[in-house]
């Protein structure tokens, strides 16, 4: 009997595992083919996102003398374009065996190897010298895929589970901030970069033997100094070094283990990309510069009203376009992004393991999560942050926005683990809050329109963009946790599918909300369409 009963474990035990392989395997699909569709899509997705007023005309900070009628620009919208351009120039002077200090083709002369954007030191840039110009563009999505990667990488270090992994993973994909920003490419490079950090500062001090230990620091750092955006750079580094130095407090001991474990590879990383920072900083604090101490950028933000974007997309019309007449203090440049609905009701849900020990990890995200959002919207209690030493001169939400966009991820994780522990008839307390919550915040983003609404003939289309995007925002924030309970009802047991679930909602939320250009109606219909497979 007792052989018996042995047999039939181990026959359980190896089809769970099957089944485990097989979910990850259709998780990783389900990003691929999201991945293959932004590809497919790439002529259309790269180039209307962007927003670059750092490239814009006009002359430098401090300079009141005469200027040119008509500026030399090389593109003053796209930096998709600024960017192939300077890679075009690198790329031809590489392959003759020189290094591009000197762009000449750029009004009278430009810098380039000291321009952070040309970013010729960063790994994943290289790939261009072996690919063909047309698949250049592949590069953008590689850091995509890097960040959700190195997210997964984090996750599962800290405990979460594959399924669970793969969800927060999914998110990268699914968010607004990357999909928005994925132009400039040096933005999502640097972002791509801070969780593996944190996998590696978390690792050394769990295992200061392990061997790589300063390979992936040094790895970590080099690639988050010379992917080409300081200031992104500035808020990774900073944060991760908060994060080791907490970390040593309440680590193992003796502390100077973990401590010696970390400096190596950081100090290499540092060292390594000389090349990348000090031509950098030897340019940017010899030429004229707005970002110096008295511009005020780091206490930019976007009113606390202006949340309801983050849950509802588009809510004030599509990126850089004013449909309801100009907004007060509503700057699209200070747009974060979004984040899908399914993910923040999961991100909710986490909460209910804060009781569970060891939870480090967790109450870090939370705690970046917190903090960082309530930066961007302008929360008194933390707007002092933009009144320190060099956080008073960065944009908090371009450069900062990928810090709860990837802490989000992360929660996101965690929230379905706590979901899928949780029977179907205690989900009642998490679903009523999450909509009490989403409905406060979509009335107070409401509110400011409500002159607009009432003037159909001076802003003839306010009452159709508020209808398209107001109407899908709501139908995704009241159907998505509404389809991860009932599958949770129909197949408790089902951990594996309702993972699959979560992550296949979140993809087709993000593909919906895409940025590509559409006008609302076709955004109407995408919705509709995605919105219909997911309750399907």
């Amino acid at each position: 009997m007792s052989l018996h009963g042995a047999s039939a474990d181990n026959s359980a035990e190896s089809e769970r595992r099957s089944r485990s392989r097989w979910l990850s395997l259709l998780l990783i699909a389900a990003m691929l083919v999201a991945v293959n569709g932004l590809v497919f899509l790439a002529d259309r997705t790269l180039i209307p996102m962007t927003s670059t007023p750092g490239i814009l005309p006009g002359g430098p900070s401090g300079y009141a003398g005469p200027m040119p009628k008509s500026p030399t620009t090389m593109d003053p919208f796209a930096s998709f374009c600024a960017n192939f351009a300077y890679d075009a120039y690198t790329v031809n002077t590489v392959k003759k065996g020189e290094l591009p200090f000197w762009n000449p083709y750029q009004g009278l002369g430009q810098p380039l190897l000291s321009n952070g954007f040309s970013a010729l030191f960063y790994p994943p840039n290289w790939l261009r010298l072996v690919l063909p110009p047309a698949w250049w563009d592949m590069v953008y999505l590689v850091n995509w895929f890097l960040a959700a990667l190195f997210l997964y990488l984090y996750l599962r270090f800290m405990g979460v589970g594959k399924g669970p992994a793969l969800v927060g993973a999914a998110a990268i994909f699914s968010n607004g901030y990357f999909a928005g920003l994925l132009a400039l490419r040096e933005v999502v490079a640097v972002s791509a970069w801070w969780p593996l950090l944190l996998y590696g500062v978390e690792r050394a001090i769990r295992e200061p033997s392990w061997r790589f230990k300063h390979v992936l620091l040094a790895l970590g750092v080099y690639c988050t100094t010379t992917g080409g955006q300081p200031e992104v750079a500035f808020f990774s580094l900073f944060t991760v070094l908060a994060y080791a130095l907490i970390r040593l407090q309440i680590g193992p001991r003796p502390k100077w283990r973990g401590f010696m474990a970390l400096v190596p590879g950081s100090l290499a990383g540092l060292l390594l990309s000389t090349p990348a920072w000090f031509n950098f900083a030897a340019y940017a604090f010899t030429q004229f510069t707005a970002h110096t101490s008295e511009s005020g950028y780091g206490l930019l933000h976007t009113p606390f009203a202006y949340i309801a974007t983050y849950v509802f997309p588009y809510l004030y019309g599509l990126l850089l376009t004013h449909p309801y007449g100009w907004i007060d203090d509503w700057i699209y440049d200070l747009s974060p992004g979004w984040f899908p609905a399914i993910g923040l009701f999961a991100s909710l849900a986490s909460l209910k393991l804060l009781k569970e020990r060891p939870r480090w990890a967790l109450g870090f995200l939370l705690a970046v999560a917190v903090i960082m959002t309530a930066k961007l919207w302008g929360v008194p209690v933390v707007g002092w942050l933009g009144r320190l030493p060099l956080f008073d001169r960065i944009f908090f939400s371009k450069f900062g926005g990928f810090l709860p966009a990837t802490a989000l991820s992360g929660l996101t994780a965690y929230g379905v683990i706590a979901l899928a522990r949780l029977e179907a008839g205690r989900w009642k307390p998490w679903v009523a809050a999450w909509w009490v919550l989403a409905t406060a915040i979509f009335v107070m983003g409401a509110f400011p329109l409500m002159d607009r609404l009432g003037s159909p003939l001076i802003y003839p289309e306010a009452r159709e963009t508020f209808m398209v995007f107001g109407g899908v925002g709501i139908a995704w924030v009241v159907l998505g946790p509404l389809g991860l309970w009932w599958f949770k009802y129909r197949r408790r047991e089902a951990a594996g599918m309702f993972y699959l679930l979560a992550a296949t909602g979140m993809i087709l939320q993000g593909i919906a909300y895409a940025c590509n250009g559409y006008d609302r109606f076709t955004y109407a219909a995408l919705g509709a369409v995605c919105l219909g497979l997911y309750v399907l």
